[in-house]
């Protein structure tokens, strides 16, 4: 027997191997087949016949695929390419420059691999920041909301995490020169991966929209 939300699932996963990057496309595409479905099955058509004849009309995965390429167009896949590019650089030379000013405050050997170990957690945090950050922003269906959240997200612990951090740790504390080397490097852990907060915006699509057809 003809399942209309099976074939309404299969159909949406051969579109997602087309192209479309965000939810809100495949969503919007959905919605669309759905509407088609609907009409075609208050004019007395099956289900099966109404959802063969309604994806039909929204075209196949590979023609999709394209049109998908073209409303996209290359510019925006390759701002997304080259901006993971920057921030993975940034990560880098910010690591190789927080480790050479470690070595520079002569710490001792546990000062040293606590500060390493910031950096270390300074990496994993922002990997997953870039993984997951979109995700969260997803749940956002409006755009201007995800760019207000990244936006200030982003200058609140980029500016002012440091403020409260140095008041309210490092002036209660008489550190070491190897001490305050490797506390500065934990300091700034939520500035260097609060970039993913604005990143992710781009990369996300916001949130999803469902609607029904009655098979009945």
């Amino acid at each position: 027997m003809f399942d209309l939300e099976q074939a309404i699932a299969e159909w949406r996963r051969e579109m997602l191997a087309a192209g479309p990057e965000t939810p809100a496309v495949l969503d919007e595409l959905e919605s669309h087949l759905r509407d088609g479905i609907a009409r075609r099955m208050e004019a007395g058509s099956s289900a099966e016949q109404a959802f063969e004849a309604a994806a039909q009309e929204l075209g196949s995965a590979k023609v999709l695929k394209a049109e998908f390429a073209k409303a996209q167009g290359p510019d925006a896949a390759e701002i997304r390419r080259w901006a993971g590019f920057v921030y993975a650089a940034f990560l880098v030379v910010y690591s190789l420059l927080q480790t050479r000013t470690l070595l520079r405050f002569r710490p001792t050997h546990e000062e040293f691999w606590l500060g390493m170990a910031g950096v270390a957690a300074t990496l994993i945090a922002a990997y997953a920041g870039w993984r997951l950050v979109p995700r969260f922003m997803n749940l956002m269906a409006n755009k201007n909301a995800r760019l207000w959240v990244g936006i200030t997200g982003t200058v609140s612990l980029g500016v002012g995490w440091p403020e409260i951090y140095a008041r309210f740790v490092l002036e209660r504390f008489d550190f070491t020169p190897g001490q305050f080397a490797a506390a500065f490097v934990w300091a700034m852990l939520p500035c260097i991966t609060s970039m993913t907060l604005l990143l992710g915006v781009d990369r996300s699509g916001g949130g999803r929209q469902t609607s029904s057809v009655k098979t009945g």
